[in-house]
């Protein structure tokens, strides 16, 4: 990364009672002793879009396309209501707290992000939208940690989709530091 551009991605913040609830399920699955690098309670988030490296003089162009997508989309809500991995169960590689039923207003959302930040150079993506939380990526084994995972009592959590960030990634040695750029709210109706 260079002093010209800034690591960068499009999400919603989680609740306090979901971010605490999460964190239990990470204490107890690290128990199964495989290499895990768990995410932090204080990180996880709903990523909608990763744009990676953006140019700073870009900012500014970046906020206003999130405001005008952001003005034309209704607040919503997300039932955070189980656990997974991908690529799958069996070879996990990446943990996660997830939905079984993506709502159309998050999905066109997320479309609309996506094709607006080619623009801007970044990737369209090639796969649908699945709102999850990242929980942890797996170094090393992996299926003990899920099945840890899958053990863990999970009850079903809404997360409110009304608060756009940009959001700004810094990597560190003891992890990476989010610094909210702008926050950008959604239609009420």
């Amino acid at each position: 990364m260079s002093r010209e551009t800034i690591r960068a991605f499009v999400c919603f913040e989680i609740p306090q009672e979901l971010r605490e609830a999460l964190g239990a399920v990470i204490s107890a699955a690290k128990g199964a002793g495989e290499r895990v690098s768990w995410v932090r309670p204080e990180n996880i988030h709903l990523t909608v879009k990763f744009l990676g490296e953006v140019p700073r003089r870009e900012l500014a162009e970046v906020s206003a396309l999130l405001r005008e997508i952001a003005g034309a989309t209704p607040r919503f809500s997300i039932s955070i209501d189980r656990l997974g991995a991908f690529p799958n169960q069996k070879r996990p590689r990446v943990l996660w707290a997830g939905s079984s039923m993506t709502p159309p207003v998050a999905r066109n959302l997320a479309a609309r992000i996506d094709k607006g930040m080619v623009a801007f150079g970044v990737a369209a993506e090639n796969r649908p939208f699945k709102p999850h939380l990242t929980l942890g990526r797996v170094k090393q084994g992996g299926e003990k940690t899920m099945q840890a995972l899958l053990q863990q009592p999970f009850s079903s959590y809404e997360l409110p989709c009304a608060t756009l960030v940009l959001m700004r990634s810094d990597l560190r040695p003891g992890g990476p530091v989010y610094t909210p750029i702008d926050k950008i709210m959604l239609h009420s109706t």
